[in-house]
């Protein structure tokens, strides 16, 4: 049971090393002799002062699904080692999910008259596209760097900026054309590019987008701040 849970079914499932380990120092708390013992009560949580999570001795299907039943429902985070801020980030994404599917059932209907699905994509994507920074020219600001006395892990550190935003500028530029495009019928919309339309539409950042830097701001302010880090660049390379 050792082996084909914390190495087959969950195990083969991990690639980091450690994380393996500790899915095995799990199971070996676990699943050990004590816990078939028909001599006493197994407790799998002894670290909770009241543990409700007992294995009772020598009991039959009845009284073991009866014990199964008895187990709370929410289960406390110090029950798996963890400490009790896990229980927060747990409820927050289990919160975003819920408002993330109720956003989503929600009808999508206009007026009479009203701005249609379509041109509200077209008129956002259009926005956006003027506002986004055109993309970076590596080799210049490569050339432009070079002969500056500034040390050299700076201007290391400066080409992998440029490098990364010129990552994300390039696909805003690319999807957003695509989207206009798309809408459109002149292309085929893919589940990628579907999400992303759908994102707009709810004002969120699409994933394709939240590679380059993490944020939790929904699109409008991120679109603001998407503007400054180039600008800075730019004043930097003063080219």
């Amino acid at each position: 049971m050792r082996y084909l849970i914390a190495e087959a079914n969950y195990g083969g499932r991990v690639t980091d090393a450690m994380d393996r380990r500790l899915v095995n120092v799990y199971i070996t708390q676990l699943f050990c002799e004590q816990a078939i013992s028909p001599q006493t009560e197994f407790n799998l949580a002894p670290q909770l002062s009241d543990s409700p999570y007992i294995i009772p001795n020598d009991a039959d299907l009845a009284s073991a699904k009866l014990a199964i039943k008895t187990f709370p429902q929410l289960d406390n985070a110090l029950a798996f080692g963890q400490h009790a801020n896990a229980d927060i980030a747990s409820q927050i994404e289990d919160s975003s999910t819920l408002l993330d599917t109720i956003v989503s059932l929600q009808p999508k209907v206009i007026d009479a008259g009203g701005e249609s699905k379509e041109q509200k994509i077209l008129r956002i994507c259009h926005l956006m596209q003027e506002e986004v920074p055109p993309s970076f020219d590596a080799a210049a600001v490569r050339r432009g760097m070079g002969p500056r006395a500034d040390p050299e892990p700076m201007k290391t550190v400066l080409y992998q900026e440029v490098d990364r935003y010129n990552i994300l500028l390039l696909t805003l530029h690319q999807t957003l054309k695509a989207s206009e495009l798309g809408v459109q019928g002149l292309v085929i919309v893919t589940p990628e590019l579907e999400e992303i339309i759908e994102a707009v539409l709810e004002f969120k950042v699409p994933r394709a987008w939240s590679t380059c830097y993490p944020s939790l701001k929904p699109l409008t302010p991120w679109m603001r701040d998407l503007v400054i880090p180039p600008l800075l660049l730019l004043k930097k390379v003063s080219i």
